[in-house]
């Protein structure tokens, strides 16, 4: 038996994937609210970087929920948008990790939610 973040692997030899059947219990609401909030933040990090790399859109009308994060970046446009693009692949990629409950999609998940938090340390 061998011991992971997301559960117990027993050896079975009629599983296609690795040799390893994943035993593992429900998920629970809490799991589903963090793979949920992962997703929810890559889509929101997808609309910022379409309307600041793309001018003129629909979706510049959601700017006027905050309005002054606007005026701080829209002088940085392309630059921010595809820094804001890199975020959304990245929190897409750690969703997937989390809701396949493979480690690397943990541990994506963990760096990026620590680094704002981090950061915000002083």
């Amino acid at each position: 038996m061998f011991r992971s973040v997301s559960g117990l692997y027993s050896a079975d030899a009629g599983n296609d994937r690795t040799g390893l059947n994943l035993a593992v219990g429900p998920k629970t609401p809490g799991f589903t609210a963090i793979g949920i909030f992962l997703l929810l933040g890559a889509i929101l990090a997808s609309l910022a970087a379409t309307s600041l790399l793309w001018r003129g859109t629909a979706l510049d009308r959601l700017w006027a929920l905050n309005p002054i994060a606007y005026k701080q970046l829209a002088p940085l446009d392309s630059t921010v948008g595809i820094l804001f693009q890199l975020l959304c692949a990245a929190l897409t990629t750690a969703g997937v990790g989390w809701f396949r409950r493979r480690l690397w999609g943990w541990r994506l998940a963990v760096v990026i939610i620590a680094t704002p938090v981090l950061g915000g340390c002083r």
